[in-house]
């Protein structure tokens, strides 16, 4: 099973960043992320491995896959 880091808020936090600029690495494709529930302001699930991807990326230390 793939563990996943759910909201916006978390996401961030976990990264050290921003969630506008969380928002920003989703819209751009930096960060895969799935949308899930109904509503406009619904929650956001990205895969850890994704998340620790990303965050090597910018800290300069990325793994090559």
């Amino acid at each position: 099973m793939t563990s996943v880091v759910i909201g916006r808020a978390e996401i961030a936090h976990r990264l050290g960043r921003s969630e506008r600029t969380v928002t920003r690495w989703i819209r751009l494709g930096i960060l895969p992320a799935t949308h899930t529930g109904p509503a406009q302001n619904n929650l956001l699930l990205v895969r850890a491995e994704d998340l620790e991807r990303v965050r090597a990326m910018f800290s300069g230390h990325e793994q090559v896959a």
